[in-house]
């Protein structure tokens, strides 16, 4: 299994390589090996977090524009026929450097001779506590967040207070496209989902996750809003902060 796997809007175009964000960063799904919460609990992927209208997958990192619904859809994949009595989701309130912790990951080779991806158990303590909600019984729930205006939070779902999962929601105005060249540089242009004008301040930083987050190339936006960075397959993902925005490009997970 891969470490992430995302739906977007992709394309090739004559050798060139283009996303679309933010809606191509909707979904970042299933880090493999889930690891031993601090309390003893298992973070588990059968406990699906996804955006309100999308209950058939588990999504670590939800992205919404600006005047989409804050809602999110958690439901449970059950191999068996137990299932829980108890939901409680808790809402955290993070920053840029807790987003590139939770994306953070470890590689080892397989039996199989692929790559096998693993994130390291996230810990809340210390982090913005927004509100909480309890659910009885083992229904989907569809639950409406209070988020105001854009920034980053952190969901976690627990059931039963043994099994737990979390996800990320996003909320941006800045949408970017990004664009791979054949002059080995890659080009991104920046503009407001909101007024679909260019930005016209902001920078990008490309970071490889494995290990540590690692900054390989930043760039500021000019006046057109576009800014190029050298190519770099070993850029995982892209940042992009406008102002108090912020945005997430997937380039090479």
């Amino acid at each position: 299994a891969g470490f992430f796997n995302f739906s977007m809007y992709n394309y090739n175009m004559y050798k060139n390589k283009v996303f679309l964000a933010v809606f191509a960063f909707i979904i970042l799904t299933g880090i493999t090996g889930f690891s031993l919460h601090a309390r003893g609990a298992t973070r588990s992927g059968e406990i699906r977090i996804s955006s309100a209208d999308n209950s058939y997958g588990s999504q670590s990192v939800i992205v919404l524009g600006p005047n989409e619904e804050s809602a999110i859809t958690i439901s449970k994949y059950y191999k068996g026929r137990v299932t829980h009595k108890k939901l409680d989701v808790a809402l955290y309130r993070i920053q840029q450097p807790d987003l590139l912790k939770f994306l953070t990951y470890t590689k080892t080779k397989g039996e199989n001779g692929y790559d096998n991806y693993k994130n390291a158990p996230f810990n809340v303590s210390g982090l913005d506590f927004i509100t909480n909600f309890t659910f009885e019984g083992s229904a989907e729930q569809k639950i409406s967040l209070p988020l105001e205006g854009t920034g980053m939070w952190l969901v976690r779902a627990t059931l039963d207070g043994a099994d737990y999962n979390d996800a990320i929601l996003l909320r941006s105005d800045t949408g970017v496209m990004v664009r791979e060249g054949n002059d080995n540089t890659t080009l991104f242009w920046g503009q407001s989902l909101r007024t679909g004008k260019s930005i016209s301040q902001g920078d990008v930083n490309i970071y490889n996750l494995e290990n540590t987050p690692k900054v390989l190339s930043s760039g500021v936006f000019d006046a057109t809003g576009t800014v190029r960075q050298p190519l770099n397959k070993q850029g995982d993902i892209a940042v992009i902060t406008s102002g108090e925005d912020i945005s997430v490009v997937v380039l090479n997970l």
